[in-house]
């Protein structure tokens, strides 16, 4: 994804639940996932964890269902990057189960989740094993950007196990793996800034700081600007600047999102505010999260099974149907596309909304 569609992503997926509320079902359910899912893309774990929780009520018990799976990823790795994973959350054993009958992509989430809990247990090396067996699971599932991102998480890790020569080589894999316009830049030079910082190297980590801070204010992931300031103001203490340090962890407190950005902040208050104290943060007050919850029920798998085969086979079968009923009729160059595409919305909302009114009688 790039910088700039984070966005845009957001602010439509968020007119999604709005109009998903209105009817429930498995359209509330596939909005909750994919909204959450952008939030947390976009360093707001706590809001983005709060939409999922309303799509795991409503999917619960589900087996071998591809929303599910993308629901209970969310939330096992944003409570775990949170530190609110128990060791004996259903959540993780049911991840453990799609690990053991899934592919390699299944393995390094699995693998991913049991890494983050060692490390908000501050278990580091053990948590590095981990994260390099799910790399490695990521290179044969073959999917570029999830391989970037556990490259990324491994650098992270390897940095607070004290191993800077082996983070510098998983970041500059991460860093090959996806275009210069990706907003997961932002987290690359976030990593990049802890390693120079590791290394005693303050310029650099000053200008990789900047670069992310920009990225992630340009991109719409500023849910991960609580780091950024906290890491900011451990750069200010290790310049001997702590009036500096000091505004910066008052403008991170409020908004540190996760346990590796409250390390941070604990890092540069133990010089700048001795005595001090900051928590995780919680998300604040959301009235579409309490509609969501309003219209949310519980659905069967075999219903949500059928209301989402349903939407591929309006979308393949109207798609055939327009394009044979549209054969004979004069249209631009270049234009032939974009009339079968506005017959299909056309009817696919016509027929799907049809359809439910009917089923919503039973």
């Amino acid at each position: 994804m790039n910088a700039g569609d984070l966005g845009l992503g957001l602010t439509l997926w968020r007119s999604a639940v709005e109009e998903a509320s209105k009817r429930g079902r498995f359209a509330l359910v596939a909005a909750l996932t994919v909204y959450g899912g952008l939030q947390l893309s976009g360093g707001w774990l706590a809001e983005g964890e709060r939409f999922l929780a309303v799509a795991e009520e409503m999917t619960r018990g589900w087996r071998r269902n591809a929303v599910r799976l993308a629901v209970v990823v969310g939330l096992v790795r944003s409570r775990a990057l949170r530190g609110r994973m128990e060791p004996d959350d259903p959540l993780l054993a049911e991840l453990e189960a799609a690990s053991a009958a899934g592919g390699a992509t299944d393995r390094a989430r699995w693998l991913e989740a049991r890494a983050m809990l060692l490390q908000g247990q501050g278990k580091n090396e053990e948590a590095v094993v981990l994260h390099r067996e799910a790399l490695l699971a990521a290179r044969r599932a073959g999917r570029k950007d999830f391989r970037a991102v556990l490259a990324n998480n491994l650098a992270a890790a390897l940095v607070e196990a004290g191993d800077l020569d082996n983070a510098q080589e998983a970041i500059q894999e991460a860093e090959a793996l996806v275009g210069s316009a990706s907003f997961y830049w932002a987290y690359f030079w976030g990593t990049r800034a802890d390693l120079a910082l590791a290394q005693g190297n303050l310029r650099a980590a000053r200008a990789a700081l900047d670069e992310s801070r920009q990225l992630k204010e340009s991109s719409g992931a500023t849910g991960g600007i609580g780091w950024t300031r906290a890491t900011q103001a451990r750069l200010a203490v290790a310049g001997g600047d702590e009036a500096t340090a000091r505004s910066l962890l008052d403008q991170a407190a409020p908004v540190l999102q996760d346990l590796a950005a409250l390390r941070a902040w604990e890092n540069a208050a133990a010089v700048a505010l001795p005595g001090s104290h900051a928590a995780v943060c919680e998300a604040p007050a959301d009235p579409m999260v309490d509609r969501a919850r309003s219209a949310a029920r519980p659905l069967s798998k075999a219903v949500g099974d059928l209301e989402q085969n349903l939407q591929w086979a309006f979308a393949i079968g109207f798609g055939v149907a327009a394009i044979w009923l549209t054969r004979d009729v004069p249209v631009p160059p270049g234009g032939f596309f974009l009339v079968n595409v506005t017959l299909l919305a056309v009817v696919l909302a016509v027929g799907y909304r049809y359809l439910r009114s009917r089923m919503s009688r039973r």
